[in-house]
Formats: structure tokens, C-alpha cells, sequence
């Protein structure tokens, strides 16, 4: 298995893609399992548009994006925490 792909371009600029790179959710997932035994947790970042407000809005391809991967990091969120018991409100 391969890391996701850095989110720049080969002459070094910043494409507009998520941080997490040019990777599918599928692709990202495994990389997320597969890292288990070796991670503590991961890191993401996002500009603060909840799931409801891109899913009301006109989204850019970004947009789209970031929404994939904000609604897979829901699904996952208690597998990667264990029971619900363990995940605290932001």
C-alpha cells in the first residue's frame, strides 16, 4: 500500500486540492487502516463549512471534495475512536 499522493503539483504548486492529496476516500481509508498499527491519529483541516452548508451551496470541485471527505471522516470517526463512549462533541 502507498501514501495518498502530495497535494502538489510537480512544479510545486498548491493544486486546490484537500490537504489529504490526490487520493479517493477508498484509497484513504486503506491508508488510514494500514497505518493503524503505526498511528496515534490523524490530522486534517478544513475551512469550516459544515456538511449542511456545502450541501445547500454550489459547490466547485473543492467544495466537492472536502465534502467526500468530511462525510467520510463521520462514517469512520468511531472506528477510528473505538465506542461512541470515547467520542467527545467539538
Amino acid at each position: 500500500m502507498t501514501p495518498p499522493i502530495a497535494s502538489s503539483t510537480p512544479t510545486g504548486k498548491r493544486s486546490g486540492a484537500p490537504s489529504w492529496g490526490f487520493c479517493s476516500v477508498a484509497e484513504l481509508d486503506q491508508f488510514i487502516d494500514g497505518s493503524k498499527p503505526l498511528a496515534v491519529g490523524w490530522i486534517g483541516f478544513y475551512w469550516g463549512k459544515t456538511i449542511p452548508e456545502y450541501k445547500q451551496s454550489e459547490r466547485s470541485i473543492a467544495d466537492a471534495l472536502t465534502l467526500e471527505w468530511l462525510e467520510y471522516f463521520v462514517r469512520k470517526t468511531p472506528d477510528i475512536v473505538g465506542s461512541p463512549a470515547n467520542i467527545r462533541a467539538p
